[in-house]
């Protein structure tokens, strides 16, 4: 659901960049435009899913694993975006453009969707822990 919520409407603003670029500045800011929406839903979809592994194993862990992995998904997207700075393979400025708009595309969505899910955050109790709470109430609180 999350990940759905997030790809669509970042691809439309990569469509959207990579049309507008091929119109006004050529096959290369279009390369670039695509590249750059390519780059943002590789990082982050592959992001999303490995957030989604350490959920299963280690729920606990999930606020600081999302934190870390945000920080290293930024930092590796500059550092591509440094490399990339001034090739000749594509246009750089409509890369750098369409990698902003999708990645604001992306989190905005992506915490959108989070708001909209109905996840538990605490375990519902299940019958017999429910009954030895009840007896351990009725025994004035000695009962385990």
């Amino acid at each position: 659901m999350i990940l759905r919520a997030a790809v669509v409407p970042t691809v439309v603003v990569g469509v959207i960049a990579i049309v507008l670029y091929g119109v006004l500045s050529g096959s290369s800011a279009a390369i670039g435009a695509a590249v750059g929406l390519v780059v943002v839903l590789a990082f982050f979809g592959l992001g999303l899913y490995a957030l989604g592994l350490i959920l299963q194993k280690h729920p606990s862990l999930i606020m600081t694993a999302a934190l870390a992995l945000y920080l290293g998904q930024i930092l590796v997207l500059f550092v591509f975006m440094a490399i990339f700075k001034n090739t000749t393979l594509f246009d750089s400025k409509a890369f750098g453009i369409t990698v902003v708009a999708c990645t604001i595309s992306w989190l905005m969505t992506q915490v959108w969707a989070m708001g909209r899910t109905k996840m538990l955050y605490v375990e519902p109790a299940g019958p017999s822990s429910v009954s030895s709470v009840s007896a351990a109430s009725e025994d004035g609180g000695d009962a385990q």
